[in-house]
């Protein structure tokens, strides 16, 4: 009979975990550190890492050319709660690093990133 072959394990290559920007993998959300508040306004506090984390991210992400700062689809449902447009402190940090670093900036584009208010 005909067996199912090689090359056709448990699921892997059809659409497994993707990494974000912020350097998490899906395994994050088997452990329960998904994000819970999503959709909600929340305030976490972020650590010295997590902000540099942020700047690191944005320094790759600029380009001095465009004057355009990419930020898309830097929020996944893989994160951790402080990588997130609904967190205050996430939004915050990120501005005072678009203020400092990107003074010339005349583009930002922050799509495919679960904003779900504008509050």
């Amino acid at each position: 009979g005909r067996g199912r072959g090689r090359g056709r394990g448990r699921g892997r290559g059809r659409g497994g975990y993707r990494s974000s920007a912020f350097g998490h993998s899906g395994n994050d959300w088997k452990s329960g550190k998904y994000n819970k508040n999503y959709g909600k306004t929340f305030n976490k506090h972020l650590t010295t890492q997590q902000q540099e984390q942020m700047l690191q991210l944005c320094s790759g992400r600029y380009s001095g050319e465009s004057k355009m700062l990419n930020l898309s689809g830097i929020v996944t449902d893989e994160q951790e709660s402080w990588a997130n447009f609904s967190n205050q402190s996430f939004v915050q940090h990120l501005l005072t690093i678009i203020k400092g670093n990107c003074h010339d900036i005349k583009s930002l584009d922050i799509s495919n990133n679960r904003i779900t208010t504008l509050e």
